[in-house]
């Protein structure tokens, strides 16, 4: 479950997404009422932003945060996000879907870190 934090709204990552999606609103739906990806450009024709982008970015917050980039990078957000996701129930089908994984054997060697 995904909690909103009121008490300090400035770094909630529930709010920022929201106000994301507030903001990007106008420019994600298509013409044939389809909703187009998350992460767009605030640049005009709004395309979605690259892959290396969004890594670019999570590896900042990672260091803003004081985590040690030397060991964990974009990857081991992936992973955890990805395991959290299948703990919590997501089906597997739609892990893949959502990582743009081919396979569920790539979910399991690679990014399914199960607690000892």
């Amino acid at each position: 479950m995904i909690i909103s934090t009121k008490e300090d709204a400035l770094v909630c990552p529930v709010a920022a997404l929201k106000e994301h999606i507030l903001f990007t609103k106008s420019f994600t739906i298509t013409n044939d009422n389809t909703v187009t990806k998350l992460f767009l450009s605030f640049i005009k024709p709004h395309n979605p932003v690259s892959t290396a982008s969004v890594a670019r970015w999570i590896l900042s917050v990672l260091k803003l945060s004081g985590i040690n980039t030397a060991i964990f990078k974009t990857h081991s957000v992936m992973g955890a996000a990805a395991t959290n996701a299948y703990l919590a129930g997501m089906p597997l089908p739609q892990i893949l879907k959502v990582a743009d994984w081919s396979n569920e054997h790539t979910f399991h060697k690679h990014y399914l870190q199960l607690p000892k």
